[in-house]
């Protein structure tokens, strides 16, 4: 791995508590991205003007439809989120998550499946799950014994073979899932220092990891070489994705306040802002829910 990319701040990027969640949508030109904290919506056009919308209650990831609105996860549950009006609607009911618990990040599939995982907020080890939410509405529970339930990409048209990480055990996993929902095959893809968050994939197949903690994203092979690494001064780095403008197709990484000392939030207004990076990779259109 020898080519280091710069990341730049979007021009008037709001300062997100916990940002999350960026979604590309190729029909509209519009990046869409989470203060999941702040619950708060943010929007960048095409021309870069950017629009916030205050959400009726905290949403911790979303993924486009094939309509206005968004599908997301809210703390217990799924839900379908409207950016007109921030008004948050649960789908598939209360997952009755255990105390200390709620969903964290989440992705839509080849087949309009939104999936999506909890995390532990309170130390605590194995609780989490990672869920599916079924074009019916129903939800189907696919993995146990998970601790911050991350990153989540599908790397073909299967839509029951695709990336996970667990952030707690530093590594990114693929999984193949039967029509049951049962998990058939769990294999390590790449082993990672830092705490791995989410990712994203360009045209190639390769992986684009966030590493919190770090202020990296870290490139990788399909068979999980480092291929490159994208650098920014916002250490709480949280997620990925492409998304295209006159430059071209970019790519788009939400930052954090949270985790970071005092000291260096006094010292740089950066953390917490929407950083893009040109580096040298074609983006693909996101999947939709079809619900």
């Amino acid at each position: 791995m020898s080519e280091v990319v710069r990341a730049e701040v979007v021009a008037d990027s709001p300062r997100c508590e916990l940002g999350e969640s960026p979604a590309w949508d190729e029909r509209l030109g519009v990046l869409s991205w989470l203060d999941i904290t702040g619950r708060r919506l943010h929007q960048r056009d095409a021309a870069g003007a950017i629009r916030t919308t205050v959400l009726s209650e905290p949403v911790t990831s979303i993924g486009l439809t094939d309509g206005e609105h968004l599908v997301g996860t809210r703390a217990d549950g799924f839900a379908s989120i409207d950016p007109r009006d921030g008004t948050v609607t649960p789908l598939g009911g209360t997952l009755g998550l255990p105390p200390g618990d709620r969903m964290n990040d989440g992705g839509c599939d080849p087949a309009g499946r939104y999936w999506a995982g909890s995390m532990n907020t309170t130390g605590g080890t194995g609780t989490a799950s990672l869920w599916r939410l079924e074009r019916s509405g129903r939800v189907v529970r696919i993995l146990d014994g998970l601790t911050e339930s991350n990153g989540l990409a599908w790397p073909s048209d299967d839509p029951d073979t695709l990336y996970h990480v667990d952030t707690p055990r530093q590594r990114v996993e693929r999984l193949g899932v039967d029509a049951s929902g049962a998990v058939r095959a769990r294999t390590t893809v790449a082993e990672l220092e830092g705490a791995p968050d989410g990712l994203t994939l360009d045209a190639d197949g390769n992986l684009w990891v966030a590493l919190w903690g770090t202020g990296r994203v870290r490139q990788l092979a399909p068979d999980g070489t480092p291929l490159r690494e994208v650098r920014l001064p916002a250490t709480s780095c949280s997620n990925t994705a492409f998304f295209r403008d006159t430059a071209g197709w970019r790519l788009a990484i939400t930052t954090a306040r949270e985790d970071v000392p005092p000291d260096r939030l006094d010292a740089d207004d950066r953390h917490g802002a929407l950083f893009v990076a040109d580096v040298p990779a074609t983006g693909v259109p996101a999947h939709r829910f079809h619900g």
